[in-house]
């Protein structure tokens, strides 16, 4: 996992944040739903 440029890895990291934190606020909307479904 060698990035060519800095740029890339800030790239990655930044779209790799945003992944894992929508998956955490999707986790958290769901654990938040189920109790009134």
């Amino acid at each position: 996992m060698n990035a060519p440029t800095p740029l890339n890895g800030e790239v990655f990291r930044l779209k790799n944040g945003l992944f894992l934190s929508s998956i955490l606020l999707m986790g958290l909307a769901l654990s938040l739903n189920t109790p009134f479904n």
